[in-house]
């Protein structure tokens, strides 16, 4: 396990403590929880027939030739289909103990995504493979986790019929004002009616986050925030001018623009949830630059290795803009802050099933940008509904590279389907406000 205690603190505080407060509010996506259990379907942990390998890339080219060898006696092959590299890890400083032993010796370090064909030979029974083919070299095989948002991988115990964000013709859909590329344009009359409406729910008053009577506070400028979510937006835009007060402009990238997954069935489609994401950012730090990275489809399910890919590229991004002068770039770019409303889920047998127990391409990555100064926040995750205690958080909220997001409610406690996080903002209970039952 990779040692991340040490430089944690030194990587909050590059970022004013109320941005990164704002940006946790994101995470919640709670949002979309109300209401009423249904039967989980049935589980898929990873993609079928596809495996990662973490480590230098001569290395791992070693293990898969000799792996390969005796596949080939099977009918099965193994194919190369990406690779990632981590060009970035030669500017983590030497003092970051989080990442020396995967430095140690290595000029390179590679996430590789491989494809097998032919055979039945299942995935876990690949990771097993080449996990003895590695024997001490420090290549780190795993299957290619399916990731989701806050629910467990089974997807939403939940209905989708309200939220404690919930207003009447909400703005953060894509078909309603005045978020919409398409609705109402800043200024009339409804754009006016839902902007009020949004900045009149609990979670901003006194209950929540306290945004009215903040007095002094960081307004975000100079901050990138890359919001790795889903996305109800054409792949073929890259900007978008959304119609608020004030105004609100968003790059967008589409890591993933439909995965080849199998849902559950009457999977909800939660396209919105990354624009309600960006909106919320927006609304606490209207100054800060925004990122929307689609890495979940429209029903709120990715795959590891295109998080890992968005992850990597906006990595590089933020130590390239380190050094451009601010007569280029305007503000100079004083903070970074990536917020993952996701999490990754292994099996829990995983290690019955000789899987490895960590998650060695996402844990390096997220290690590497701790030490880089880049903050990180994710999800705590929502299936505590109906334990009788919370559970810990999902993975990576549960690492300490990362600053993990519970949800509270509007009485200040912890929301009922919230698992433990290392702090909290405002999610609610899936039911309507005991003190206002209008909202």
């Amino acid at each position: 396990m990779i040692d991340q205690t040490d430089s944690r603190e030194k990587a909050r505080l590059r970022v004013d403590s109320r941005l990164v407060a704002a940006v946790v509010l994101v995470i919640l996506l709670l949002l979309l929880l109300v209401l009423r259990c249904q039967q989980p379907q049935q589980t898929r942990y990873f993609v079928e027939r596809e495996v990662l390998l973490s480590g230098p890339p001569a290395q791992i080219d070693a293990v898969v030739r000799q792996v390969a060898r005796d596949l080939a006696n099977q009918g099965v092959e193994l194919q190369l289909v990406e690779r990632i590299a981590l060009e970035f890890l030669s500017q983590v400083p030497p003092g970051c103990d989080a990442l020396a032993a995967v430095l140690a010796g290595s000029d390179e370090y590679v996430v590789d995504r491989y494809t097998f064909a032919g055979g039945d030979l299942a995935v876990e029974e690949m990771v097993r493979r080449l996990q003895e083919a590695a024997g001490d070299r420090p290549v780190r095989p795993e299957p290619n986790y399916l990731t989701s948002s806050p629910w467990s991988i089974a997807g939403s115990p939940w209905s989708i019929a309200g939220s404690p964000w919930s207003i009447a013709g909400s703005p953060w859909s894509i078909a309603g004002s005045p978020w919409s590329i398409a609705g109402s344009p800043a200024g009339t009359a409804v754009s006016a009616m839902a902007n009020a409406a949004f900045r009149d729910q609990w979670a901003f008053g006194k209950d929540g986050i306290r945004l009215a009577t903040a007095g002094e506070r960081s307004l975000g400028r100079g901050v990138l925030v890359a919001i790795m979510d889903t996305s109800p937006f054409p792949v073929t835009v890259s900007r978008i001018y959304l119609a608020t007060d004030p105004p609100f402009e968003m790059d967008l990238q589409h890591m993933l623009p439909g995965g080849p997954f199998t849902h559950a069935e009457d999977a909800p489609d939660i396209r919105d949830h990354g624009l309600f994401a960006a909106g919320l950012v927006h609304a606490v730090a209207p100054e800060s630059e925004i990122r929307l990275v689609r890495v979940l489809d429209d029903t709120g399910q990715g795959d590891l290795q295109t998080l890992n890919r968005a992850i990597v590229a906006f990595i590089d991004e933020v130590i390239s803009r380190r050094g451009t002068p601010e007569s280029q770039q305007g503000a100079g770019l004083r903070g970074a802050v990536m917020n993952l409303s996701l999490g990754v889920h292994p099996p829990p047998d995983a290690e019955e099933q000789g899987l490895p127990e960590e998650i060695s391409s996402l844990q390096t990555i997220l290690a590497a940008a701790q030490c880089l100064d880049i903050v990180t926040v994710a999800a705590a995750g929502n299936d505590s509904a109906e334990a009788e205690s919370p559970y810990p958080a999902q993975i990576p909220a549960s690492w300490s590279s990362t600053i993990g997001v519970a949800a509270s409610n509007i009485r200040q406690q912890r929301a009922c389907f919230s698992n433990k996080g290392d702090i909290a903002a405002p999610g609610g209970d899936g039911k309507r406000s005991e003190k206002d039952p209008t909202k």
